[in-house]
């Protein structure tokens, strides 16, 4: 028998309407409260075929596991919203923060939702939202791990890795310090090259010695500016994972302010479905460049 048959998704963005609708898709019924989301997150939902409840109560009472697919500067306000809600209901849903944020928030959170008499995981999604062929990742840590292999599907796959809460979260810090953290990198070296008047040369040489990265570049570039918003938190919770450890913070500190300084450019107004992939790395160079004084 099932221990999950209702999900709440908090909240139906990017990538939680698309975990959403894959989990739908699969059988189970998805709830979500709008309460303060974008006209984005609206039209995600609606078009996804959540039932949208009135309160974050209503869906705690639906729900048998609630999931937090939010910005990561978001996440603790919501538990402690979250967990004044838990107070009041009964029968209360397992709560899974699903958010890029550091070990010591992931604990911070468990604290808060265990407080209110819920039983907490911690989770990093790895990977694109699961559409398409896509398969997406949650490593998760905690306790009742084996309740969540009920979630898989094609497109979702559940990695437990330990009882211990903020393991998770220390995945999820690890791959993106990477993959984020590259990319960031990547958009600095073409703005100081244009900044030069060196990008056709610098390109040249790229192509020459460095093709794969390059292309690479071309291919991960044009999205950048419209996710700016919600990288600057990831990297600065990056930045904190590391500093925790005695490791230098400052690659991902500096990676916030390239992406700080996407946010600043009318790119950024840009959705992340829907952004011009014909955009040339020298195009976002110049743009960039004019950013800077």
């Amino acid at each position: 028998m099932k221990n999950f048959k209702t999900i709440g998704i908090l909240s139906p963005g990017d990538m939680g309407h698309s975990v959403g609708k894959e989990l739908k898709k699969n059988g189970f019924s998805i709830i979500t409260c709008l309460k303060g989301r974008s006209k984005l997150t609206k039209n995600y939902a609606k078009a996804t075929g959540f039932i949208c409840l009135k309160t974050y109560k209503d869906v705690l009472e639906e729900s048998d596991i609630v999931l937090s697919i939010i910005p990561p500067k978001k996440s603790l306000a919501l538990a402690k919203e979250i967990a004044k809600d838990m107070r009041k209901v009964k029968s209360k849903p397992i709560y899974v923060d699903c958010n890029a944020i550091s070990p010591n928030n992931a604990k911070k959170i468990k604290k808060i939702i265990v407080a209110s008499g819920c039983a907490f995981i911690d989770s990093g999604i790895i990977g694109p939202p699961p559409i398409n062929t896509n398969t997406t990742r949650f490593y998760v840590s905690g306790l009742q791990l084996n309740k969540l292999k009920e979630l898989e599907t094609k497109r979702i796959q559940i990695c437990p890795i330990g009882k211990e809460i903020g393991r998770a979260s220390a995945m999820k810090m690890c791959y993106a310090s990477l993959t984020k953290g590259t990319r960031a990198l990547h958009a600095a070296v073409i703005t100081l090259a244009e900044k030069h008047r060196l990008t056709k040369e610098l390109k040249n040489e790229f192509l020459f010695s460095q093709k794969n990265i390059y292309e690479m570049m071309k291919k991960t570039q044009p999205r950048l500016p419209s996710v700016s918003g919600r990288w600057i938190g990831e990297m600065e919770e990056i930045a904190d994972t590391f500093k925790d450890m005695g490791i230098s913070p400052y690659f991902h500190l500096a990676a916030a302010s390239i992406y700080s300084m996407m946010k600043k450019t009318p790119l950024s107004k840009e959705k992340s479905n829907n952004f011009n992939t014909k955009r040339s790395l020298e195009e976002l160079a110049k743009i960039y460049a004019n950013t800077i004084n």
